[in-house]
């Protein structure tokens, strides 16, 4: 079944630079390298160049790298209010920014998804007391009705969640939004986890929000990536669709991310980065987003094809299967 679409999105990545070195980042090794920096000019001619009067509600999604190092994050912020003040700005952000900035950030009516999953040992832990600070601050110093989310990634059978458990106990009155994933196939294919068949990661993700739901039973859950159907059984699927977490099987509906990279480039998804027939070097080289967005469709439909499922769907339990990403069957094909 098709994703019904609610949003008129638009996704703003204003900077590879991150000060963390998560492990399962999606992004891999393209934020250490050179620095890139959205400019205040180009964004303000994406903002004209997309048409937001589609009858959708507007949303910019600002990412990164870590977007509050962009040093005219602030200016941003305006721009995008200036030019239509229904764009909800959603800030995807890891919380190590100075305390000032994040309350200059919230006065611009800004939603926060803050990832706190940076509690690792081998991370940069320098940067843990200045999370935890941000977090108290949002759960404080913010007026009634003020909400926040969170994001959190099971990376390893092994991993523990109690920073997540007492994040949300503490934040339990702001937090609305669990985005629990497990780990997905990432840039240049450096994650593990999906090479491997096996549900061993979904019924860790049911043990930890089945945590969660108990420290908060009202707590909004969602995940990242479709998945393979393969990896995991049916009755594990449905223990996990009746405590409100939903399975997408089909990448890109009702529309893929397609983040804008600070040198105008796009993609599919991240895991596609790097591969020129799934890149568009220029956004402007076309009259507008949906026609970018169409030229995407149709690069992604034929790289299906050539690089057909290595799942044999056939047999699987799950009839909803539509076998590995496009970006593993790709890598599948290429390493064997």
């Amino acid at each position: 079944m098709m994703n019904k679409k609610f949003f008129s999105r638009m996704g703003l990545t204003i900077i590879n630079k991150c000060n963390q070195k998560c492990s399962w980042c999606f992004e891999g090794t393209w934020k250490n390298g050179e620095t890139q920096i959205m400019s205040l000019e180009n964004i303000k001619r994406l903002l004209e160049w997309k048409d937001w009067s589609d009858g959708f509600t507007p949303v910019i999604f600002i990412l990164g790298g870590e977007p509050t190092l962009h040093p005219q994050l602030l200016d941003i912020l305006d721009l995008i209010t200036n030019h239509n003040p229904k764009i909800s700005k959603m800030l995807l952000t890891n919380l190590t920014c100075d305390n000032m900035l994040l309350e200059e950030v919230l006065k611009r009516k800004v939603v926060i998804f803050a990832n706190i999953d940076q509690f690792e040992p081998d991370n940069n832990v320098r940067n843990q007391s200045k999370i935890l600070e941000n977090l108290d601050y949002l759960n404080t110093n913010t007026g009634n009705g003020f909400q926040y989310n969170i994001s959190a990634t099971v990376s390893s059978l092994e991993k523990d969640f109690s920073f997540l458990y007492d994040i949300l106990e503490n934040g339990r009155d702001k937090i609305n939004n669990l985005r629990l994933a497990p780990s997905c196939v990432g840039f240049e294919y450096k994650n593990q986890f999906q090479k491997n068949f096996g549900d061993e990661y979904f019924y860790k993700v049911f043990e930890v929000l089945t945590e969660c739901l108990k420290i908060k039973p009202d707590l909004h859950l969602s995940t990242e990536c479709a998945i393979n159907g393969c990896m995991i059984n049916h009755k594990l699927y449905e223990e996990l669709k009746n405590i409100g977490y939903n399975l997408r099987y089909v990448c890109g509906e009702p529309e893929p991310n397609a983040d804008i990279l600070p040198d105008m480039s796009s993609h599919w998804c991240f895991a596609l980065k790097g591969i020129p027939e799934m890149s568009i070097n220029n956004v402007f080289d076309y009259p507008d987003y949906n026609s970018m967005i169409d030229t995407l469709r149709a690069k992604y439909m034929e790289f299906s094809k050539k690089y057909e499922s290595k799942c044999n769907v056939m047999n699987c339990e799950n009839e909803q299967c539509k076998g590995p990403c496009t970006a593993l069957n790709y890598y599948y094909t290429l390493n064997g």
